[in-house]
Formats: structure tokens, C-alpha cells, sequence
């Protein structure tokens, strides 16, 4: 049987995550983890609930404000609060396909940047089939961004994958995703986007302890040729499970690295600009009863770029009190 795609925004999204690649990377590796946890659980004769729906509320302290998206930094601190919700439901359609559907919300309110405020939506739809030797699908997305109160971006993206256990040890996932994304009013950033690239998994204790690698290339083709680029994109996380208080809690510590090469050139500087940009995250999730949870959550994004507005430093801690049905 197949896994479910969802809880795509079951985790903090900070200004760090601005970015819609950011947020459609952050989207990507938490399907993946809950789709190769399902599938492990499902090896093991587990049968999971076809509906989920998890809620969360904390604060968040913010060392830098910013858009990276819009090449943008305040370099003052705030702090603000932070709401997640997301609803999934899945459909099995006979006993080798199914069909997933989802809803994410995530609303981030600063106490005196509130023209930084980020609220994000996110719809999400996916039918993937079990052929035996390996699962295939296809998903849909929709995320909506209103930054300071107002329409922000509108992104589309449609995504293939193909997925396979090799062994109960290794588990490898190939996607290839086409985006289109549209501003409301800074029309010479609208771009359309190819980006494909693969994920291996290794368990080396199950789903209790597992490392993840992935690789990314990213081609954006916008409206203006100065933000056209081409990325590389690495990422490496490691995921733990322990006891806590007689239930499981979870420690994930990753990193993700963005190299970027502009194919023209910026007028603000005379020259093709380069960025690399690194993000270092740490979370770690306890259980407060059966369904109560509380998340700590950190990262830290550092931005290099020869576009001074671009290149900062950028430190995110929140914590967070949810609910999971």
C-alpha cells in the first residue's frame, strides 16, 4: 500500500522559510519522512488512521526580519506568535491506490514588524499507486502567501515521484516538480520553475533512528532575466526517537545548503550575482500525554551573497504547545 503525503506544515515556518522554494522544500521533506514512516509502519503490519489533524499555537524570537524572497532584511530582531494547523485525509481506492488530501495553515504575527507578518495556506491533493517493486505518484499544490495583511504570492506546483525500499534498511524517493509562481504586485519576479532531484534514506534502527540525503537542482526562468538562476540544493538530516516520560519523543537535527548561480546581471551591483546559502535546524518534539505535545524548535540561516541586501545572518528559536486527533 502506499503512504500518506501529508502534515506538510506540521512544524514551525519562520521568516527563514519566506521563500517559496524554501517553503516548497520544507513541504517536500516533511511528506517524504511521513510517507517513509508510513511505509515502514505498514511493513510492519501497522494500520494508520486515514484522517489526522494536529494544531499548534506558541511564541517565536526572530534575530534578523526578513523576505528572503525579496531580497530583504531589517536587521533588527522581534519576536512574534506563531500558528500551525493541518488537516489530512486519505481515501484508498481498492488495495493499491489511494488518494490523499490536505490543508496546512501557518500564521506568523510580529509584535512591531507587522508588515512582516507571514500567513501561508497550503492545499495539497495526491494520488499514488503501489506497483509491487516500487510506489508511484502524483501531487498537486497550492500555496497562497500574504505577507503584512496583504496578498503576497500565489504558487501551483505539480509533482511526480517514484519511491522504493531497497532492503528494510535503505528507502530511495526521485521527484520532479514544476512551479509556477505569481506575485501580486512585483510582476518581474513571476517565474516558472523545473526542479528535480532524489532522496535515500537509511534506517539504521527503523523508524526510531534514520539519516536522510537528498539532492536538488533547481532552473527559475522569471519575468526579469536578473533573477534567473540555476541551484544546487544538498540536504542531510538525522531523526531520533527516544523514551520520554514512558512515550516517544523525537529529536531531528538537518541542514540544507543552496548554491546559486544568476545567468545575468544584476543592475544593482554591475555583475552576475552568487549566493550560497546555508540553514542549520534543530528540533525537538516531547509528548505531553497522549495527545498533547510541546515543540522546541531552532535554525539558523546564514546568507552569502555579493547582493549586500542578500547577505545576512538570521536566528530563529520558537516553542510550541499542539494538539493531535
Amino acid at each position: 500500500m502506499t503512504t500518506r503525503s501529508s502534515k506538510a506544515l506540521a512544524f514551525v515556518i519562520p521568516a527563514l522559510l519566506c521563500s517559496e522554494f524554501a517553503l516548497a522544500q520544507a513541504v517536500v521533506l516533511k511528506e517524504s519522512e511521513q510517507k517513509t514512516e508510513r511505509k515502514a509502519g505498514k511493513e510492519a503490519g501497522k494500520k494508520p488512521s486515514p484522517f489526522s489533524l494536529e494544531i499548534s499555537a506558541g511564541l517565536e524570537t526572530d534575530s534578523n526580519v526578513s523576505v528572503s524572497e525579496l531580497d530583504e532584511s531589517t536587521g533588527e530582531d522581534d519576536q512574534a506568535a506563531v500558528f500551525e494547523a493541518d488537516l489530512d485525509y486519505e481515501l484508498a481506492l481498492g488495495e493499491s491506490t489511494e488518494l490523499q488530501f490536505g490543508y496546512g495553515l501557518s500564521q506568523t504575527s510580529y509584535d512591531d514588524f507587522s508588515e512582516f507578518d507571514l500567513q501561508n495556506h497550503l492545499l495539497t491533493g495526491e494520488v499514488a499507486r503501489d506497483f509491487g517493486d516500487f510506489d508511484a505518484g502524483m501531487a498537486y499544490r497550492y500555496i497562497h502567501t500574504r505577507l503584512g495583511g496583504h496578498d503576497y504570492m500565489k504558487t501551483q506546483q505539480a509533482s511526480p515521484s517514484v519511491s522504493r525500499f531497497f532492503g528494510r534498511r535503505l528507502f530511495a524517493r526521485a521527484e520532479y516538480t514544476f512551479s509556477d509562481k505569481d506575485f501580486d504586485k512585483i510582476n518581474e519576479r513571476d517565474a516558472t520553475t523545473h526542479a528535480g532531484g532524489a532522496d535515500l534514506y537509511w534506517f539504521l534502527n527503523g523508524v526510531r533512528t534514520y539519516v536522510v540525503l537528498g539532492y536538488r537542482y533547481r532552473d527559475e526562468d522569471a519575468e526579469d532575466a536578473q533573477f534567473d538562476f540555476g541551484s544546487n540544493n544538498l540536504k542531510l538530516r538525522l531523526s531520533q526517537r527516544f523514551r520520554f516520560l514512558e512515550r516517544d519523543a523525537t529529536l531531528k537535527l538537518g541542514w540544507l545548503y543552496e548554491q546559486r548561480d544568476y545567468s545575468s546581471v544584476t543592475p544593482a551591483i554591475g555583475e552576475h550575482r552568487d549566493d550560497d546559502r546555508n540553514r542549520f535546524q534543530a528540533e525537538l518534539e516531547l509528548p505531553l500525554g497522549e495527545r498533547f505535545f510541546t515543540v522546541l524548535d531552532y535554525e539558523y540561516g546564514g546568507f552569502s551573497s555579493n547582493l549586500e541586501s542578500a547577505d545576512y545572518d538570521q536566528h530563529v528559536a520558537s516553542i510550541r504547545v499542539g494538539l493531535k486527533i
